[in-house]
């Protein structure tokens, strides 16, 4: 396949990822800029997010607060799309209860707390949400270079697999497009579905080979045209 068409292909996938990322971005700045963090004020601002055109793949959005420093309580507002509707969505915020969401200790928290920039997590299964695959966009709220909290956008996968699905068209090579550590988000490889990787751990097990890598935006994804082994 030619450079320039896997190229095409990245940058279609980027575009709908730094769309979501802007708009966290630009929030978590109006935020910043408040003397303190006002979780009511957050609730309606992280809820107009979803009425953003270049959020029309986020099916979630939310913010947590950092409650690894400054003695502060875990807290956190979130709001979900579901049946054409944005309901609010509540997580355990007890540390001392079985139900207790530990946020701050998972990826799209903690790296996006870590890098001071924007994460892009997964595909993982979301067990506190739809019990499917998804992918989560994240931007830490920064006030004096501290981390006051975490923004995050839960993006829908199906709608992403459907884009490349379109993308990709009826080409005859074999791709997919994978995360920082080869784990596949789509693919044209019916045996290569979400969530796995294209090299097993066992890498003498693999059947395929990279041929061709163009990465996708920044955040570590690429498209990876493969060749049988």
């Amino acid at each position: 396949m030619p450079v320039d068409r896997v190229e095409d292909l990245a940058a279609r996938v980027a575009e709908r990822i730094d769309g979501i990322a802007s708009s966290l971005s630009s929030l978590a700045q109006a935020i910043s800029a408040s003397s303190e963090i006002d979780l009511e004020r957050i609730r309606s601002m992280t809820r107009n997010l979803l009425d953003l055109p270049n959020m029309e793949l986020a099916i979630g959005v939310g913010f947590a607060v950092d409650y690894t420093i400054d003695g502060r309580s875990p807290a956190m507002v979130w709001w979900r799309r579901k049946d054409g509707s944005v309901i609010a969505r509540t997580h355990g915020s007890d540390p001392d209860t079985d139900s207790f969401y530990d946020y701050a200790s998972l990826r799209w928290f903690a790296a996006a707390k870590q890098s001071k920039q924007t994460t892009v997590s997964g595909p993982f299964i979301d067990s506190w949400g739809t019990d499917d695959y998804t992918v989560t966009v994240s931007y830490p709220v920064l006030t004096d270079d501290d981390c006051a909290g975490v923004l995050a956008a839960d993006v829908d996968l199906p709608q992403i697999v459907e884009a490349w699905t379109e993308a990709v068209g009826e080409s005859e090579r074999e791709m997919a497009l994978v995360n920082e550590n080869d784990r596949v988000v789509a693919s044209t490889v019916p045996t290569l579905s979400t969530g796995l990787l294209i090299r097993p751990r066992n890498v003498s097990d693999s059947i395929f080979e990279v041929e061709q890598r163009c990465a996708v935006s920044k955040f570590g994804w690429s498209i990876v045209v493969l060749q049988r082994r």
